[in-house]
């Protein structure tokens, strides 16, 4: 089966189809799952996301998108407010899904570990802790760009997404 997209659709019902069309051809492209985690007055507000990279090498900095109408982007808004980036390990799919809304958080023990520059989901593959630098607003979501506090990473298999799915790690060519 091919998903085309050779034309623009003028009418609601063909815009519904030809997003739910784009979200097909956009699973194709492997991602890793991080979860952002933003301290507030109430407590860590978290969630799951998808779409994230690295951006710049000097400074370090890194972005993730995030839709508009999320607690996370609103708790974003502001230049300079911590926040972290956690990097899945294969085997935090529960994590990943109570972030997401489609698990009680309280079905898991505290996933959540304080470090000196932030906090970070524990045993992550990796984390970044990063200061909001810049924000980007584009559609229905916004770019916002970190400038790189602190990171590191660990010895651990990603959890990766694709078509929908997570998956629980990869092989690697020549390994």
């Amino acid at each position: 089966m091919v998903l085309a997209d050779n034309d623009a659709a003028s009418d609601s019902i063909g815009r519904d189809n030809r997003a739910r069309r784009f979200r097909r051809v956009v699973a194709k492209f492997v991602t890793g799952v991080t979860v952002v985690l933003v301290d507030t007055d109430q407590g860590v507000h978290g969630m799951t996301a998808n779409a994230f990279m690295s951006v710049s090498l000097s400074p370090l900095m890194v972005a993730v998108s995030i839709a508009n109408h999320t607690r996370t982007h609103a708790l974003l808004s502001r230049p300079g407010t911590p926040f972290s980036i956690s990097v899945l390990s294969h085997d935090q799919k529960l994590v990943a899904d109570a972030f997401a809304g489609r698990l009680d958080p309280s079905a898991l023990s505290s996933p959540i570990e304080w470090g000196p520059h932030g906090m970070v989901i524990r045993d992550a593959a990796a984390w970044f802790c990063c200061t909001r630098e810049q924000a980007f607003l584009s559609g229905d979501h916004t770019i916002i760009i970190g400038l790189v506090e602190t990171f590191a990473a660990h010895d651990r298999e990603p959890l990766i997404f694709y078509q929908s799915a997570y998956r629980l790690g990869f092989t690697a060519e020549g390994h």
